[in-house]
């Protein structure tokens, strides 16, 4: 269940090039949603399973604190357009139907890990904002589209020898934006991508046990995360080459000291970690909305070392 209401912040002045006056405005509205989900399980061995699921979810609707209309009757927007919706109309709730069929399975005595998934997932009503023209900010709000998920994920852990486990974790995914109807009504689909969503990511890692000492356990964890190149956030389609963001792999890793014995009342954790240890540059998100710059960019973190302690109480 969903409910929201909001009250837009006190603006001394009116939005330029709007004959309204955002002092006070309030806006309100109700969200209710049953989301049903089912999953059927089979069983094919003792060590294999295989499953189909259902789902649906749903992102409640809301109000777009940057409308440069109060509302449908207030006037036209910042561009001089009377859109014929603004904040006090709000957007309505976005909703997806996903279907998702799995294999999880483990072989060689439980030394071989190997699971599997396919999946598909349908967004309606997709909530999107639309930059209006000439403008650093003014955005349009409205349920206006639609996209497609599809996809897999395969993942598998391996003991080669006793106290040592590899790992792996890739997937694949098609992400599309099929219709997004902008206040003009024209469809700019190809304008709005999914940012976050690469085609291809993966994760290696290596867990090994290096000691079992009385006293607890000494254990290295080492992982490389790969994200592969993604599409960012434009315009005009000219202008994709700005924001398109480059894949990246990152080297991580963490020596830990287990359950250090501190006298009768508890344990201690020590843990050496770094992060990004080759010191990889790399972006996380590029946007195009500024009329007189090229691009905006989030940076992801640089290499990082740290220690952590944790004393676990005993019951």
């Amino acid at each position: 269940l969903g409910n929201v209401c909001l009250a837009a912040v006190h603006v001394p002045a009116a939005v330029a090039g709007s004959p309204d006056d955002f002092d006070g405005v309030e806006a309100s509205s109700d969200y209710d949603d049953i989301s049903p989900s089912a999953t059927v399980q089979f069983d094919l061995t003792d060590m294999a399973k295989a499953y189909l699921s259902y789902s649906t979810a749903y992102k409640s609707g809301g109000f777009n604190l940057r409308d440069p209309q109060v509302s449908a009757a207030s006037g036209p927007a910042s561009d001089g357009t009377n859109y014929g919706f603004g904040f006090v109309e709000g957007f309505k709730p976005e909703r997806v139907t996903s279907w998702e069929l799995g294999l999880k399975s483990e072989w060689l005595d439980r030394a071989l890990r190997l699971n599997g998934a396919a999946f598909l997932s349908e967004y309606t009503d997709m909530q999107t904002n639309f930059m209006i023209a000439g403008t650093i900010s003014d955005t349009k709000s409205r349920n206006a589209g639609k996209a497609r998920m599809t996809g897999f994920e395969l993942e598998g852990a391996f003991i080669p020898a006793e106290n040592l486990m590899l790992g792996f974790q890739y997937a694949y995914l098609d992400a599309q934006v099929l219709e997004a109807i902008d206040i003009n009504g024209d469809n700019v689909a190809h304008l709005y991508p999914f940012i976050a969503a690469p085609p291809h990511s993966g994760v290696l890692f290596t867990d090994w046990t290096i000691a079992r000492p009385q006293w607890g356990e000494i254990r290295a964890y080492v992982n490389w995360n790969y994200i592969g190149d993604r599409k960012g956030f434009v315009i005009t389609e000219e202008r994709r080459g700005l924001t398109a963001i480059d894949g990246y792999g990152l080297l991580n890793a963490r020596l830990m000291a287990n359950g250090i014995r501190m006298g009768s009342e508890g344990t201690l954790d020590i843990a050496l970690w770094g992060k990004n240890l080759l010191d990889e540059e790399y972006e996380l998100t590029a946007i195009d909305n500024l009329p007189h710059a090229d691009r905006a960019v989030i940076w992801g973190d640089p290499r990082s070392l740290g220690i952590d302690f944790v004393y676990r109480f005993r019951p």
